[in-house]
């Protein structure tokens, strides 16, 4: 048995609870600043996009839509990638990861996944005076994701600069296995990418290589559709599709995770090279812009519910 299974079950940390009636002055104080995950149900209520988005839908309604996937990544139709996700076995997996930005790529689901719940607020991502430069083009926006049956992401690692991430189960059941905080020192952390483990296959690890990793605590959840979960920053994380998947993820960067975030940036600094004036310059925007974040939102800045870029 790999040392995922043994610590999921033996080592099991916590289960994942569901809340059905969280007010937002609650919601942060018990999960997301003490970084616990939780299982929202009832806040896609309204969205059509739950059973109205599934591969046949795509497949019928944007046919010559163009999805990225696979690794190295390919481009392919949108009917072809469907078929290749219904067609999907755990022996044969679809190419994967599968994305596409929501704004970007299919601007037309805007209407079925209409706003940010109100406990995804206030994020600061959309803000200007927060330089668009600091995100990368291709994450840390609104993202929808395919996968058929068998598809896995087993690479352990954390969404990228700290954000604290939702998860919006859309079709279909995915599964994450999760690793609360506190453990970087099991998870063989990359020194020139610190959200990324060198353990490429958590599911079957080489534990004569990685024998820390066999310390680790984790929980296994799994998401059906109309689920939805608050997945907090820096938890590490492996996927695993069972059946195919469409969910919708995207991120929240605010107060409780503003060290965390700018901590990242200022290690990226580093690691590319930026010292002396101009990392103190960085330093000193980042230990300015946060108060000022912080002021704007007693304020009831930062809470805009369209997603951001569209208008």
């Amino acid at each position: 048995m790999s040392a995922l299974g043994e610590s999921v079950g033996r080592d099991s940390v916590l289960a994942v609870p569901h809340e059905t009636s969280l007010d937002t002055a609650t919601f942060p104080e018990r999960y997301r600043k003490p970084r616990k995950p939780v299982f929202l149900d009832g806040v896609m209520q309204g969205w059509s996009a739950v059973g109205k988005i599934t591969p046949e839908y795509l497949r019928r309604t944007y046919p010559d839509k163009i999805v990225h996937a696979g690794n190295p990544g390919k481009d392919y139709r949108m009917a072809d990638m469907m078929d290749l996700i219904e067609a999907s076995t755990p022996q044969r997996p679809s190419p994967y990861p599968c994305a596409m930005q929501l704004v970007a790529e299919i601007p037309e689901l805007i209407p079925d996944l209409p706003r940010r719940f109100e406990q995804s607020l206030p994020h600061r991502q959309d803000n200007p005076l927060l330089l668009s430069r600091l995100f990368n083009p291709i994450t840390n926006r609104p993202t929808l994701f395919f996968s058929g049956d068998g598809c896995d992401y087993p690479i352990l690692h954390y969404d990228i600069k700290d954000m604290h991430t939702w998860v919006c189960q859309l079709y279909g059941k995915k599964e994450y296995v999760l690793y609360p905080p506190g453990q970087d020192e099991n998870m063989y952390v990359k020194p020139d990418r610190p959200a990324e483990s060198e353990v490429v296959n958590a599911y079957d690890p080489d534990l004569d290589r990685y024998p820390l990793l066999g310390k680790a605590k984790s929980i296994r959840v799994t998401l059906e559709a109309g689920d939805v979960m608050f997945m907090p920053c820096h938890w590490w994380h492996v996927t695993r599709t069972h059946g195919g998947s469409i969910s919708f993820n995207f991120d929240q960067l605010a107060a409780d995770n503003w060290a965390d975030f700018t901590r990242y940036i200022l290690h990226e600094k580093r690691l590319s090279g930026c010292r002396g004036g101009k990392y103190t310059i960085w330093q000193t925007y980042f230990a300015l812009l946060g108060p000022w974040m912080r002021l704007t939102e007693l304020l009831g800045g930062n809470r805009r519910r369209q997603w951001p870029g569209a208008r």
